[in-house]
């Protein structure tokens, strides 16, 4: 991100973040306490609140149903549900997050859940050591009303697999402010030459790359939880970087092996598309369709790519090195698919 011209550093992303979601705020309410309108607004919260489609889709959730199911009906035949359903189904205690004047998302309110505030906080003091906060550049910040996703990278931590080719390397969070997902912590790499981002896993023997939810007095143990995983992603990165060389070493295999892994054939097409399309010249190794993938993962918009696939195309391109063969070669946990063998 730029702001005259100039990138934002570290430094100023505890002022942008909390400028971001200073509006925003949450309100607790017993399940008792909830009351709809016909026409399907919270009552009582500022007047009568209308629901997005998200907070519709957690209400779902909490009464144990699809949210597509609860969404696929109308307004009035939601209404209805809710009423009958929440008291006796849902939590005692729900959390309510407002923001642009309406209800954005609701989750039960016995878990804990760090505030965007926090999240940066933590990120601003699990950098590497050797590293000033004006040498982390923030590559990305989306601040959601229920997400905010952050990519910083460093100059300092890059490699050059060939002339004229760099890569950053950094850490990328992804940080639900509702709902039951986990805050998500991996390595970023960054390649200079067409700002592709892809992200790799982060090698632990003890746990996965995101916080638990727990209970709303430890949310000093989410703290820690989310500084050890920023902390093991910055230490890692070199590792990472490394992996991504190593990919010239070893031969480009069938594309169409990715249609085994679950991406679908437009998909496919279009990675082999991007893999003609390089601003350099092809090298005919691994490393080719490492780049087709983070290219596709970075710049194709949802209509191709759905946020999961989107995610997983990403991932892929950053764990490459250890994705055909089904594992990483560092820590032994499941990455990928065993399908590029062939």
């Amino acid at each position: 991100m730029e702001r005259n011209g100039q990138a934002l550093t570290l430094g100023q992303l505890v002022p942008r973040i909390a400028g971001a979601y200073a509006a925003q705020r949450e309100v607790l309410l017993s399940a008792e306490q909830i009351s709809l309108s016909s026409d399907g607004r919270l009552e009582g919260v500022n007047g009568a609140l209308p629901l997005n489609h998200d907070a519709w889709c957690d209400v779902g959730r909490l009464l144990g149903l699809r949210p597509t199911v609860l969404t696929a009906l109308e307004v009035e035949e939601r209404v209805f549900v809710l009423r009958r359903r929440l008291p006796r189904e849902g939590p005692p205690r729900l959390r309510i997050v407002i923001a642009q004047d309406q209800a954005v998302g609701i989750e039960d309110a016995r878990l804990a859940r760090l505030s965007p505030e926090q999240v940066a906080d933590v990120l601003s003091t699990a950098k590497p050591h050797a590293l000033t906060a004006e040498q982390i550049t923030i590559g990305r910040l989306e601040t959601e009303p229920d997400v905010l996703h952050i990519e910083l990278w460093s100059d300092a931590i890059a490699t050059e697999p060939r002339p004229g080719d760099i890569i950053n390397g950094g850490i990328r969070v992804e940080h639900p402010i509702v709902g039951p997902s986990a805050t998500q912590v991996h390595c970023f790499l960054r390649r200079l030459v067409c700002e592709n981002g892809a992200v790799a896993h982060i090698c632990l023997t003890n746990g996965h790359a995101r916080s638990r939810r727990l209970p709303p007095k430890d949310c000093t143990g989410m703290v820690r939880q989310l500084w050890n995983l920023a902390d093991a992603a910055w230490r890692q990165v070199e590792q990472k970087l490394a992996d991504v060389r190593a990919l010239l070493d070893q031969p480009l295999p069938k594309v169409a092996a990715l249609e085994r892994a679950g991406f679908s054939k437009k998909v496919v097409a279009t990675i082999e598309l991007a893999m003609q399309h390089d601003e350099l010249p092809p090298t005919g190794t691994l490393y080719d369709l490492a780049n087709a993938m983070a290219r596709v993962g970075t710049h194709e918009d949802d209509a191709l790519l759905p946020p999961r696939q989107r995610r997983a195309l990403l991932l892929a391109a950053g764990d490459l090195h250890h994705w055909f063969a089904g594992r990483c070669s560092h820590c032994g946990s499941f990455v990928g698919t065993r399908a590029g063998r062939e």
